[in-house]
């Protein structure tokens, strides 16, 4: 990567250290994760104490002197989802997903497609139009196509069942939520969703 970085991406950890400053893990498409030391930003009246918080996506500007993390020296909230802020569960839903991304993806290794289903997750969960537990087993199912390590024998399973499946791998990004099941298919699939976190292991 460039010593200058002007970088899309959504802040999965935010830690804080010193007196007012923040380390962050930063997902992005093009560069994977990316460690960033935001100088300053627990102040109250930092310019850019926004784009470091939990979840949020951002345009960030970067700077590296040595070693492998950045600094922040800009950034530009893209879309902070706040509805996360005031659901529990949808939050605890984005932080389980966030914990998994950091578990699979790595620095230096470009990811666009699982970013662009982190962010259409976080969506849903924010505006509370989808049940969270859907979120979430959609979330797993793609991410492991996407990863190449979902599994491909599930004997037993219903026909609407396979459909979903066809429908979760296959989709546009666009459509990935665009479907419904009942209660028993998505008990099914959340069992298949298990499975598939298994291979993460």
């Amino acid at each position: 990567m460039s010593d200058f970085l002007a970088v899309e991406g959504v802040v999965l950890r935010a830690v804080d250290f010193g007196e007012s400053s923040k380390m962050l893990t930063i997902f992005t498409g093009e560069y994977g994760l990316v460690s960033v030391r935001a100088r300053g930003v627990r102040k109250a009246k930092s310019k850019l104490a926004a784009c470091t918080q939990p979840f949020c996506f951002s345009r960030f500007e970067l700077c590296k002197k040595s070693g492998d993390v950045y600094t922040l020296t800009g950034g530009t909230v893209l879309e902070a989802f706040y509805g996360l802020s005031g659901d529990l569960e949808a939050f605890y839903a984005a932080g389980y997903m966030g914990k998994m991304l950091l578990h699979i993806e790595q620095p230096d290794l470009p990811d666009p497609e699982t970013l662009r289903l982190f962010l259409n997750c976080l969506y849903f969960l924010s505006n509370g139009k989808r049940d969270c537990r859907f979120i979430k087993c959609v979330f797993l199912l793609r991410l492991a196509y996407i990863q190449g390590v979902m599994p491909d024998d599930f004997p037993g399973i219903h026909a609407d069942t396979k459909k979903a499946l066809s429908h979760v791998q296959n989709s546009s990004m666009e459509a990935l939520f665009q479907f419904g099941v009942s209660a028993i298919i998505l008990e099914e699939l959340e069992q298949i969703s298990v499975q598939a976190e298994r291979e993460f292991a």
